[in-house]
């Protein structure tokens, strides 16, 4: 008899946005479109030639904070250019006022964070791929 195949889907911070309402998702969502495109465009000055996707936007209810989660591949240290960009964040959030003040009333400060929850997903994957090897 075969044991029954397992499968484990992470979704990220999806209690943050359960909680949300909707003037916080749309914020967030634009918030997400062109802090991307901002990378895109000078991405290279603050992570050279590590890959940087924007897995999440988190906005505190008055909208005055964004934390903004990062997956980072190919970097050596990521705490390190996640600390890069926060040190760097005053020159972002003119840039990201830029491009949304029509959109908001006043542009959230941001705050970059690492987001592991890939590595926990290879982690446990690795764990399970173990566990099956060893039953067999």
């Amino acid at each position: 008899m075969k044991a029954p195949k397992i499968t484990i889907s992470f979704v990220p911070h999806l209690t943050f946005y359960m909680n949300e309402t909707k003037r916080q998702q749309q914020v967030a969502r634009l918030i997400k479109e062109e802090m991307s495109l901002i990378f895109q465009r000078t991405g290279r000055t603050y992570f050279g030639h590590a890959f940087v996707t924007i897995s999440g936007v988190v906005l505190t209810s008055d909208l005055g904070e964004a934390k903004i989660y990062l997956s980072i591949f190919q970097a050596e240290d990521k705490e390190a250019l996640t600390d890069k960009l926060n040190e760097g964040s005053w020159s972002l959030r003119k840039e990201l006022g830029s491009r949304i003040r029509n959109k908001v009333r006043t542009i959230p400060e941001i705050k970059f964070f690492n987001d592991n929850t890939l590595d926990e997903a290879a982690r446990v994957d690795e764990l399970l791929r173990k566990l099956k090897n060893e039953e067999e």
